[in-house]
């Protein structure tokens, strides 16, 4: 884990043991991606906010980045530190549908078949933006920087 990145309350461990005992809603899930690496998912939570609404605040607030990854919330960063730009933690399904929702067909297309992307796009009004779409640990993430006009 990075560490500026918050870290689960009791670890992997509160959430097997809460889930045997039936003390886990279906919404979270445990997946195990190594034998010493396990990710907690919340599965159906709805974002509070598209990704055009996350990149007009950051760009509001004078925050340089935004930073998707799943099992995090998105994080922006602000004087070169790293602090959560919404509240609702991420699945791998919200941070791809958050991603390709600024993609073309051909995009798509092209970060299935090379795992990683970069492109530039801008949002009238508000900033041009240069992305890094990647895999990471089989996982989708995006690095989201702002290029003022």
């Amino acid at each position: 884990m990075c560490p500026n990145l918050p870290r689960p309350f009791g670890g992997i461990n509160k959430f097997k043991n809460l889930r045997q005992k039936g003390g886990v809603n279906s919404h979270i899930e445990l997946r195990r991606l190594s034998d010493s690496v396990t990710q907690v998912l919340i599965k159906g939570v709805k974002m509070a906010k598209d990704l055009s609404q996350l990149l007009r605040d950051i760009v509001q607030k004078g925050a340089s980045d935004l930073h998707l990854g799943a099992g995090t919330v998105p994080h922006m960063r602000l004087d070169g530190n790293l602090m959560p730009a919404d509240n609702t933690t991420l699945d791998s399904v919200s941070v791809k549908n958050l991603v390709y929702s600024i993609l073309t067909d051909d995009q798509k297309a092209k970060l299935e078949r090379d795992k990683e992307l970069d492109f530039a796009f801008t949002i009238e009004g508000v900033s041009r933006f240069r992305v890094n779409v990647f895999f990471q640990r089989g996982w989708l993430g995006a690095a989201i920087r702002a290029l003022p006009f």
